[in-house]
């Protein structure tokens, strides 16, 4: 899977936009303590469709409407968005335009065009152009065992796109050691795949 995050757009409540844009390469994000640097991975998190919000409460979530991530995947632009005040509400697109811009393209107005669905129809679509429709990914050892290891899922593969400063037991880490013994097994089992591995 090589995809990469390529914006985070927050649109405000007055229909102001903020945006933050990466590059292919290793990006590093530094600042004082509490401008929002760990808020970005939560953001990023909540668009990679996490049952509940777990951006930090404050100037970040006073300000925005809508969180956006732009993901690049091959030819297409993969634009994930929840409302703040509605979480429930998930916004997905696609583009495919070699001269599509989110800078200058995905705005307040850009939404108004898009119907908001649920997070699991819209995880669902987000997967399938990502190639990440793998039902399961049991061997035939685990079948033997009686051990379903399950679908493949983006939202074991968000520790990929963030490795926070503090890498040991974060949840952001690669193989963060899981409350969850299944759901830590599940990211290890599921690597290969998020890297591509055939």
């Amino acid at each position: 899977m090589k995809a990469f995050l390529k914006n985070i757009i927050l649109i405000g409540n007055n229909k102001e936009r903020r945006e933050l844009g990466f590059s292919q390469d290793l990006n590093i994000i530094t600042g004082d303590s509490k401008t929002g640097k760990s808020a970005l991975i939560e953001i990023v998190d909540f668009c990679l469709f996490a049952k509940r919000s777990t951006v930090p409460v404050g100037k970040v979530t006073d300000f925005t409407d809508i969180f956006c991530c732009i993901f690049e995947y091959k030819n297409k632009i993969l634009i994930s968005a929840r409302s703040n005040s509605k979480p429930t509400k998930c916004y997905f697109a696609v583009e495919y335009a070699s001269d599509f811009d989110a800078k200058t393209s995905v705005d307040y107005d850009y939404f108004l065009n898009i119907k908001p669905r649920t997070r699991q129809e819209v995880q669902q679509d987000f997967e399938e152009h990502l190639g990440l429709s793998v039902e399961d990914t049991s061997l035939p050892e685990d079948d033997q065992s009686g051990r379903n290891k399950g679908k493949v899922s983006i939202r074991n593969a968000t520790s990929f796109f963030f490795q926070h400063q503090n890498l040991v037991a974060n949840k952001h880490s690669l193989f963060y050691r899981f409350d969850n013994f299944l759901k830590g097994n599940a990211v290890i089992d599921q690597f290969p795949i998020f890297m591509d591995g055939r």
